[in-house]
């Protein structure tokens, strides 16, 4: 078996084996009004969709939670969620155990639960 591996890898590979041509330029995001003008009805029924509000960047409008102190208890640690300045914020406990204050910066979801990644 070992013997048939080196065998095929060497069959596969080797100057006459065709090379796949690099792409032309990086892929980058485009965004989705690219997608529009062609597909103009997958986006309207898109828009505003779960899959449209699955993740936002956390904002006054799209931050839906209590970050007015509100406090939650699990395993004996207690989080509080509070604004600084135009900042979502937890304090929580870190991967040290101390309890430190993170920044929030994306929303996930939203109906019926909203999560939060820091």
């Amino acid at each position: 078996m070992g013997l048939f591996a080196v065998t095929f890898a060497s069959a596969c590979s080797g100057p006459d084996r065709p090379q796949p041509a690099p792409p032309a330029q990086p892929a980058e995001f485009v965004g989705r009004m690219a997608c529009v003008n062609c597909h103009s009805t997958e986006a309207r029924l898109w828009l505003g969709s779960h899959h449209d509000l699955a993740i936002q960047p956390a904002t006054e409008t799209t931050v839906l939670a209590n970050f007015d102190g509100a406090e939650f208890v699990y395993n004996g640690v207690t989080s509080t969620f509070f604004r600084e300045d135009d900042k979502f914020m937890v304090r929580t406990d870190g991967p040290d155990g101390a309890l430190t204050d993170f920044e929030i910066a994306y929303t996930f979801g939203f109906d019926p639960l909203q999560q939060y990644l820091i």
